[in-house]
Formats: C-alpha cells, structure tokens, sequence
C-alpha cells in the first residue's frame, strides 16, 4: 500500500470495470502492498499476497459468483447473497420517508463485513461493503498460523454500479436513482428529522437511576486493543481524561479511502459532553407499523446530557439480556448496536448475517438534540453501544467511539424502578 501521506483517492483512478450486458463484470481490485502498512491493526501474515489483481461478477439466477482473477487455482465464492451486503430498509420503517433515509445512509455508511468461512486452504474468505463510500467493497483472506488467523491479502474493488442498483432495487422496491444522491456522498445528518412517534408508540415510561464511571480504566475488547495505538491523544488512563477539557480534541488516526487508518491525517472531537449525563428514561415500546397485528415490542433507553444531546437506543431484547455477574471480556457477549434502524452488525459470519437480516429484530441507535432532530454521531464521536445486563439489577451501557477505536464512556441504567 502506498505512503498514507500519498492522496489514497489516487487509487481508485486504477480502478475498470467492463461487461455487464450479459450478467457478468470485471473490476479491477487493488491490494494492500506487500509489506501492509504501519498504522494496520489486523494481525497480517506477510508478505500479503499480490497475485490478484481482478474481481470476475456473475448474477446467478438470484445469487452471484464471485470469483478472484490471478490465482493458481479457482478462488472465490459460488452462491453470494448480495442482499446480506447492499443496504436496505428494514419493513418496520419503509412507511415513512423520514425513517427511510436515515436506516438507508447509516446502512451505506456503517461497515458490513461478511465472513464465508474456510475456502480451500483459506482459513477464512471475508468481504466487506466498507462504510467510507458507496461502492466501495473489500476482499479480504485470511490463513491459519499458530495465534489463530491472519490476513493474507487485502483488496479493495469499485461493486459494478449497474448491478447493485439492481440488487438495490429488488430489495427496498424504490428506485435507485432516487437514492442515489443520498448514498453516493456522506450525507449532511444534524438536522435530518427523527420521527420517533412514527417509528414507535410508547406503552410505558419511568425514570430510571443513572450512574457513570468516570474514574473507572476504559474495558478494551479485542478490537480495541487491536487500535490501541490509533488513539493519538496522550496520557488517557480513565473514562474521565476522555472528558477531561485539557484534552479536548481527542486524536486518533482517519480511516481514509480507500480502507486503512491513518494517523498522519487525524480526526478530532470534542467528548467533553459524555461527562456530564442528567437523566435516563426507560420505556416500553411497540412499532408503529406492527401495531395492528399485535405489534413487535422493544425496549427503548434515553439518556440525557448536560449540553443537551441525547442517546436513545432500543432493542427487542434490551430489557430481558441474559444476566451476568461480572464484565464479559469479549464483545460478542454483549448487545451490540450500531448508529441507524436495524443497522447490521459490523463484523458478523454468513450464518449470523443470514438470521440477524431475515429476523429484522426491532433496533435502532439514534442521536438528537435538544429540537428532537438528528445530530452526526460520527462527527461527535460516538458509534456504537454495547450492553449487558449485570444480575438482572443494573444495564451496562459502553458507548464506543470513533471506528470503534476505543470505548470512551461506562453509564449503568437501573433495570428497576425505585
């Protein structure tokens, strides 16, 4: 891969595609160099391999072949559901353009990564629809060493436009085109409405007591540890040097086009407003769209801050999460929710993404401000939330931020009212 100081939009001028007409495509796919890069945080067997240089498309009745050009033996998948990839709007949200739009960008500007699974010596074969612009996808091979897995290759390739604004179609029955301008750019969000009435109606409503930890050392996951060394703000030892004012911005590296962490180019966000949380509000829950056939139910948590933001999050299974006695130490033992409506997990096997898209568990992770409309959760640092549930008593909320680098913030949430 190139100096991270080069311009990396440079790449995609590499980028061709041809065919199409008969069902079938070749796109040019661009590798990771050799040698990787320093800022990498995936475990890399190296040197990463070179050979592939072209992505083979073929529509197969309803799936699609995928097949990588350049390697000594056939490499590539045989039956892909593109509908696990390409983002769509989950039923309960269809009937309103408000709720629509926001479910479509945070899909298109979330990362979607697919893995396969074993593929003849491959210890795994993954693909993503990375979150930095539409169209833009990666492949990614992995081989088994002694740790466990690591990278081999690492491409990144332009999807066919005309195909997946077909599949677009199939999937969420409106017209690509229509969309087309709110995927293709990141969009503006602050401002956008939030229609929560028309998403939900609320059945029950309390107040519920909130505690933060502030002087408590940030929980890392694999993920974190892995990106530890992209957080560019020195001396973080605490939940409170996150919030801290001296310290306001917070650096760390920029995921820049086409998919790789660069500290040299950094982001920066101010997180002096997690300090100060107000209030929390649990409610229970029915969706608007469901109501007339018994209605699916959610549990829905609001928590308020000083400055005015507020974090309201919901999920089917948020107020019965199996209980624990003590932090669990990876984050597939958590609830995991992404920024959107029903936004897919970010990493997540074929059989996980298969059942977690046709189950469309009622979810959605939204940002506001004191007018009730939305506010860019990835321009003020936030974008996930992992729960667990401690004994039944106490919802363990951890808000991570900025490419999931690292957890910034620890709110518990009573699970019982006083």
């Amino acid at each position: 891969m190139p100096s991270p100081t080069l311009p990396l939009l440079a790449l995609l001028s590499f980028f061709f595609s041809v065919g199409g007409g008969d069902g079938t495509w070749t796109v040019a796919l661009k590798p990771e160099e050799a040698g990787g890069y320093a800022a990498n945080p995936s475990t890399l067997s190296l040197p990463l391999r070179q050979d592939l240089s072209a992505v083979r498309l073929a529509r197969s009745g309803a799936q699609h072949t995928l097949e990588l050009v350049g390697a000594a033996a056939p490499l590539g998948l045989s039956a892909l559901d593109l509908s696990l990839l390409v983002p769509s709007v989950p039923a309960y949200a269809r009937h309103d353009d408000d709720l629509s739009r926001f479910a479509l960008l945070q899909r298109e500007f979330n990362r979607n990564e697919v893995k396969f699974g074993p593929q003849g010596e491959l210890a795994d074969f993954k693909v993503a629809n990375n979150c930095l612009k539409s169209g833009l996808w990666e492949v990614m091979l992995d081989k088994k060493v002694e740790s466990g897995n690591a990278m081999t290759f690492h491409g990144w390739f332009e999807f066919p436009r005309d195909e997946y604004a077909r599949v677009f179609e199939q999937l969420n029955g409106r017209s690509f085109q229509e969309c087309q301008r709110l995927l293709a750019e990141y969009p503006q969000i602050t401002g956008m409405n939030a229609p929560l009435a028309a998403l939900r109606k609320v059945t029950s409503e309390h107040e519920m007591a909130l505690q933060s930890f502030p002087a408590e050392a940030p929980i890392r996951f694999g993920e974190q540890k892995r990106k530890a060394k992209l957080v560019l703000t020195s001396g973080i030892a605490t939940y409170a040097d996150f919030t801290a004012k001296a310290n306001q911005p917070i650096r760390t590296a920029r995921f820049s086009e086409p998919g790789f962490y660069d500290p040299s180019n950094p982001v920066s966000f101010d997180l002096g407003w997690l300090a100060q949380p107000t209030k929390a509000t649990r409610r229970e829950v029915e969706l608007v769209q469901a109501a007339q056939s018994g209605g699916q139910k959610a549990t829905e948590i609001e928590l308020a801050f000083a400055n005015g933001l507020r974090i309201v999050l919901a999920d089917r299974d948020l107020g019965a999460l199996p209980p624990r006695a003590q932090a669990p130490d990876n984050d597939k033992d958590t609830l995991r929710l992404t920024f959107g409506i029903g936004t897919p997990d970010i990493f997540a096997t074929l059989a996980e993404r298969s059942s977690e898209l046709s189950a469309e568990r009622p979810n959605w992770l939204f940002l506001l401000g004191a007018d009730g409309k939305h506010v860019d959760n990835h321009q003020t640092g936030i974008d996930r939330v992992f729960c667990w549930n401690e004994d039944g008593r106490l919802l363990h909320l951890y808000l991570v931020g900025y490419e999931r680098i690292a957890v910034v913030a620890h709110l518990t949430v009573a699970l019982t009212s006083n």
